[in-house]
Formats: C-alpha cells, sequence, structure tokens
C-alpha cells in the first residue's frame, strides 16, 4: 500500500464525502 497510489483516492473520498455534507446541509437548510 503505497502513499502515491492511496493518496488519489483519499482526495476523492474526502471530496465526494465534502459535496455529499454540503448537499445535505442545502437541503436542510
Amino acid at each position: 500500500m503505497k502513499l502515491l497510489r492511496v493518496a488519489p483516492i483519499a482526495i476523492l473520498a474526502c471530496a465526494l464525502a465534502l459535496t455529499a455534507c454540503a448537499n445535505t446541509i442545502r437541503g436542510v437548510g
């Protein structure tokens, strides 16, 4: 498990989580 291979996946997952969170807050608010 190399950092270079995991980094892009982690960034993608983080971005997806942030968008989902923002969408939920927007939908609730």
